[in-house]
């Protein structure tokens, strides 16, 4: 995991070329994140959020960040998530249109991979729009006002983000601990055979049960359950 909060650029306003990869923003501001435009303004009941939104503006604002994956994780798959964007934000990468999510509240995870020039700069640009206004009961801010991580995993590995561990029975003679998830693998690769194996230990740092699987991918993803007891 990379933290991904530093060394981006950010303009308030709009600017319809400000997605391309060779776009100037030399004279933007430089920022980290979280960061929320909106509380940077004074306050006024005459904005269109009211005193109930907060009484500060909303608008159109704009991210760039130029950031470089070292050569040597070619092989890798790289992610980019965001745990929150307020509102209406649209995510490019290199270029290429990624994302649109309407929802301020929801975490966004995006594969990069297809279009990373790994060695080479890249840029991921992010339009937010918070214009419309009123739109909450609450102050609700705008722009990335959450953290940001660039992940790398390797090509088949198991979706961290949708792991489930659940207790069937734990008692003073007797557990059992079932593992769920999803193992996926680099498309198109055809059937492959992954061995799985879960090992719980104990507070004295031993081995307290284990168990394994082999888990069929033939359709570039495979879901497992181990059971430790």
């Amino acid at each position: 995991m990379i933290d991904f909060n530093n060394d981006w650029k950010f303009y308030k306003g709009e600017d319809s070329n400000a997605s391309k990869p060779d776009y100037d923003d030399s004279k933007w501001r430089k920022i980290s994140l979280p960061h929320d435009w909106s509380i940077e303004s004074d306050f006024s009941n005459e904005y269109p959020a009211t005193n109930q939104g907060g009484a500060l503006p909303g608008g159109i604002g704009w991210y760039r960040k130029t950031f470089t994956v070292p050569a040597v994780f070619k092989d890798r798959e790289v992610r980019i998530e965001f745990d929150g964007i307020y509102r209406n934000s649209t995510i490019w990468i290199n270029g290429y249109l990624l994302h649109k999510e309407t929802n301020g509240y929801t975490s966004i995870f995006r594969w990069l991979t297809p279009w990373i020039h790994f060695g080479k700069p890249n840029i991921i640009v992010v339009r937010v729009d918070s214009s419309r206004q009123p739109d909450s009961r609450w102050y609700t801010g705008s722009g990335i006002y959450r953290d940001a991580r660039l992940i790398l995993t390797e090509k088949t590995r198991i979706d961290d983000r949708f792991i489930f561990v659940t207790s069937q029975r734990i008692d003073g003679k007797e557990s059992r601990i079932n593992i769920h998830g999803t193992v996926t693998v680099p498309w198109p690769k055809g059937t492959q055979l992954v061995n799985m194996r879960a090992e719980l230990y104990g507070p004295d740092g031993e081995p307290a049960a284990s168990d394994e699987m082999q888990c069929n991918t033939s359709l570039a993803s495979c879901e497992f359950n181990l059971k430790l007891r």
